[in-house]
């Protein structure tokens, strides 16, 4: 329920403005509220189908999930949304529906050669840079020390 108020307050500002604007002083702030509680319930509802979407993702025998939930992945100038999977042999994001790509992405854990935690546009402390031998990735998640954590303790 707190993701939801995170959401429903992040678009409040604008929504209410847009009301304003849209529909007059009286009954934009009624839309205003609405629309925020529309865009906060459709966060939510990404967030959900990206957690059941992982669900059919083909584990191997014997792997543990150590950390997961939902993240951006930086792919080029494009973010996708979805859901980041720490296992004890591999990391794994898996894009939600509403993206372009579809493609997962899968990092094995002894590929891994630095991770570390980073800020998004030098003010948010929530970008997790993993390189590997291939490539480098880009996330954004909530408490990426923790991610980091988590991913040195895998190695």
């Amino acid at each position: 329920m707190s993701r939801f108020f995170l959401y429903f307050f992040l678009c409040l500002p604008f929504c209410l403005l847009y009301g304003a604007v849209e529909y007059g002083l009286f009954l934009g702030p009624f839309f205003g509220l609405f629309l925020a509680g529309a865009l906060g319930v459709l966060g939510l509802l990404l967030l959900a189908l990206a957690r059941w979407r992982m669900s059919s993702f083909p584990w191997e025998p014997g792997e543990q999930i150590v950390r997961e939930g939902p993240a951006n992945y930086y792919h080029g100038p494009m973010a996708h949304g979805g859901w980041l999977v720490l296992s004890n042999r591999r990391l794994v994001f898996r894009p939600h529906f509403f993206n372009l790509r579809w493609a997962d992405t899968v990092v094995h854990v002894g590929e891994i050669a630095v991770a570390e935690a980073a800020r998004t546009l030098w003010v948010l402390p929530n970008k997790l840079k993993v390189s590997s031998q291939r490539d480098d990735h880009h996330f954004v998640v909530e408490q990426s020390p923790a991610w980091v954590a988590a991913i040195e303790a895998q190695r």
